[in-house]
């Protein structure tokens, strides 16, 4: 087995971490920074009610516990897009400002 120096190992880890981290959070970003954990076309939803083009006959929409457990998993994936990119960027900068002093080795 070859032995590859750290910053391989970095640079490996570090840029798909920026660029995973980036497209989670900024698919998810909206339900990191949201005002309410539920909304339903903007208006803040409380437990047993009920969002969607049916929502006055009871029938057809998304119940809040619904959309209350996909809003907490848009969340997670949220933060876990900026601690990938919280440990990303720096790790990038380490290792290029490490390889730019050594002359640009791997």
């Amino acid at each position: 087995m070859a032995h590859y120096p750290a910053s391989v190992w970095i640079r490996a880890f570090a840029y798909p971490a920026i660029l995973v981290g980036f497209v989670l959070f900024l698919f998810f970003a909206h339900a990191v920074f949201s005002d309410h954990e539920v909304d339903c076309d903007g208006q803040e939803m409380n437990p047993g009610q009920v969002c969607g083009a049916n929502a006055l006959t009871g029938g057809g929409g998304r119940s809040y516990e619904s959309m209350a457990t996909e809003a907490s998993v848009n969340r997670g994936l949220g933060y876990a897009g900026m601690a990938l990119l919280t440990a990303g960027i720096p790790s990038a900068v380490f290792v290029e400002v490490r390889s730019w002093h050594r002359g640009g080795d791997w």
